[in-house]
């Protein structure tokens, strides 16, 4: 992943200090271009909350996480017939599955995603209308945990110019590990994003706050 330069950080703080030359002295337009060159880096890695969770250890507390069931949304679509096989073999523990089974739904506009496990299979929609189905997991129980069978992604979703099946398994990942688990990740970047505002800009589309079940 390519980090960002000084350079870079500096041409984004200029772009999003445009026009406030009229409204704030130059000290105070200083300032806030000195906090903003601390935020942007930090911003692109971690998203607006801006903090990264310090363990891996993975809790299923039913008094905080929000269990998410197929009756909470009855008109999500199935997948398209457009799909393609992701390489995507994982293996988790059964208290990793109990935790994944308990979904994902967005409580603002900021989160992105909507997860529900139903039998055996994980579907991640997007979370705003037409709420496509972008990927889908099949699990099977062998020897005491879950291992993933089979991984599909919804073809459109790899017509993005930056996205590829590649990148899609490196997604499917984070999500998973981020956003279901709780564990501490980093959001990939498709290789061709290396600047700040494209980094932002993509990252905050595609998983927007990035907070976990169960997160505030």
């Amino acid at each position: 992943m390519n980090d960002p330069g000084q350079g870079d950080v500096d041409d984004t703080v200029n772009q999003m200090t445009k026009g406030l030359d009229s409204h704030l002295s130059a000290e105070q337009i200083q300032a806030l271009k000195d906090l903003m060159r601390q935020a942007v880096p930090r911003y692109a890695e971690q998203g607006p909350n801006g903090r990264v969770p310090e363990s891996q250890q993975t809790v299923v507390d039913p008094k905080i996480l929000r269990r998410v069931t197929p009756e909470q949304y009855p008109d999500l679509p199935s997948m398209s017939r457009e799909k393609k096989q992701l390489d995507f073999v994982r293996r988790y523990s059964l208290t990793e599955y109990e935790r994944i089974g308990y979904g994902l739904s967005p409580v603002d506009m900021d989160e992105k995603w909507i997860t529900i496990l139903k039998g055996e299979t994980l579907r991640m929609w997007r979370s705003w209308p037409p709420n496509p189905c972008i990927f889908e997991i099949g699990f099977r129980l062998i020897e005491g945990s879950y291992q993933t069978n089979e991984t599909w992604v919804a073809q459109g979703f790899l017509r993005h110019p930056n996205i590829d099946t590649a990148y899609a398994v490196e997604l499917l990942d984070y999500l998973i590990q981020r956003m279901l688990l709780g564990h501490v990740a980093h959001f990939p970047f498709p290789q061709p994003i290396t600047k700040s505002m494209d980094r932002m800009m993509f990252r905050h589309g595609m998983v927007g706050s990035s907070l976990a079940n169960g997160e505030p």
